[in-house]
């Protein structure tokens, strides 16, 4: 449960004391550096690191017996350093396993920002993970049920339109039509 290798903890050590480079976007151009005084660094290649130490962990405390994968029939889906629990009924008893653990166990502040609780059989809730929303909608052979749709997100779009635009602009007419094709096949 603890990381002994020295090398890997100075590695890690190093990582976290990086200073942090923020270039500007006025006139001048210029750039300011700091150091993180807790946490990592936004982007940085150590948090994914970290994350994945902490929530195997944590999944393994969500997944054991007193966990909600076994009291709630809860899922645990997590991806870096992001997590979504899925669960048919999600109790007050399931949040409360998770916040404790996180902030209790772990000394993981929750950001409330991000954090929140969505029951997808509400009218017009939605979730974004991944590059994906996930809703219910209406049953497109007019049968009174729904079914959980899932489609790329709006974001995701936009970025791969984005990618497309500046792949097909006016600056790339100087590639052959079977290269600019195969580029945007890849």
């Amino acid at each position: 449960m603890r990381v002994v290798d020295r090398s890997v903890l100075q590695l890690i050590r190093m990582w976290l004391q990086a200073p942090v480079v923020e270039r500007s976007e006025g006139q001048g151009g210029g750039s300011k550096w700091s150091r993180p005084k807790k946490g990592t660094p936004q982007g940085g290649v150590a948090s994914p690191l970290l994350a994945n130490l902490y929530w195997h962990w944590f999944e393994a405390l969500f997944h054991g017996r007193p966990g909600p994968a076994r009291k709630a029939d809860a899922k645990l889906v997590r991806y870096a350093d992001d997590f979504v629990v899925l669960a048919k009924r999600l109790g007050a008893e399931t949040v409360e396993f998770i916040e404790s653990r996180l902030e209790g166990k772990f000394q993981l502040p929750i950001n409330r920002d991000k954090t929140r609780v969505v029951n997808l059989r509400e009218a017009g809730a939605s979730l974004n993970f991944l590059g994906y929303t996930f809703r219910y909608d209406r049953d497109l052979k007019g049968r009174g049920r729904k079914y959980l749709n899932v489609f790329p997100s709006k974001k995701a779009v936009q970025r791969e339109r984005e990618k497309l635009h500046e792949m097909t602009d006016s600056h790339q007419c100087f590639k052959p039509i079977p290269v600019l094709i195969g580029e945007l096949n890849c």
